[in-house]
C-alpha cells in the first residue's frame, strides 16, 4: 500500500536515483543542503510516495521571493510504479503543502499523460514558455489553487469557544 509522506535523509539516494533517471542533467534539482534539511523542517518540502521504505515516487516544492505560487519544481514516478495512481496522490500534496495562493508546475506538452492528469487535479494552462526544454519543446505552464487558501486568503481553523482555555 503506498502512502505520501514527508521526506526523510534515508530517502536521498532513492530520489536521486529517481531524479537522475527521470531528469537527467536538470539544474534545478534540488541542491545538497536541501537534502540535509530533509527532516529538519516544520514544513516539508519534498515528499515522497513509498510503500514502507521503497519509495516509488517523489515531489520537489519551491517557494520563491516574491512570487505568488509555489513551484512544483519536480514530480516523478519511478516507470515500473507507473499507473497505480502515484502522480495523481503526489499531484494532491502539492495542492495541500503548498504555503502560496496559486500552485504553477511545467509539463511537456508532448506528455499527454502528465497534462490530463494535472488537469483531473484542478490545474489549468494559462501559458506556454517557447523552447524551455533543451530538445526546444515548449512547456505548458499549468496553475490551480492550493488548498489551503480560499478565494478570501489563507483558510483559517474556526476554535469553538469551549475548546479555548485561559
Amino acid at each position: 500500500m503506498y502512502s505520501v509522506r514527508a521526506a526523510k535523509p534515508v530517502d536521498t539516494e532513492q530520489i536521486t536515483g529517481l531524479l537522475d533517471e527521470l531528469f537527467p542533467g536538470d539544474p534545478n534539482r534540488p541542491t545538497d543542503t536541501e537534502f540535509e534539511n530533509l527532516g529538519k523542517q516544520h514544513d516539508p518540502c519534498m515528499f515522497v510516495a513509498a510503500d514502507g521504505c521503497a519509495v516509488a515516487g517523489f515531489l520537489v516544492l519551491r517557494d520563491r521571493i516574491l512570487r505568488l505560487w509555489t513551484s512544483v519544481d519536480f514530480i516523478g514516478v519511478d516507470p515500473a510504479h507507473e499507473s497505480m495512481g502515484l502522480g495523481a496522490m503526489l499531484t494532491r500534496q502539492a495542492l495541500l503543502a503548498a504555503h502560496r495562493p496559486l500552485v504553477r508546475l511545467f509539463v511537456r506538452p508532448s506528455n499527454t499523460r502528465a497534462h490530463r492528469l494535472y488537469i483531473r487535479c484542478g490545474f489549468r494552462e494559462v501559458a506556454r514558455r517557447r523552447e524551455n526544454y533543451p530538445d526546444g519543446e515548449d512547456a505548458a505552464i499549468m496553475m490551480a489553487r492550493s488548498a489551503r487558501f480560499s478565494l478570501f486568503g489563507p483558510k483559517s481553523t474556526v476554535i469553538e469557544p469551549d475548546k479555548i482555555s485561559a
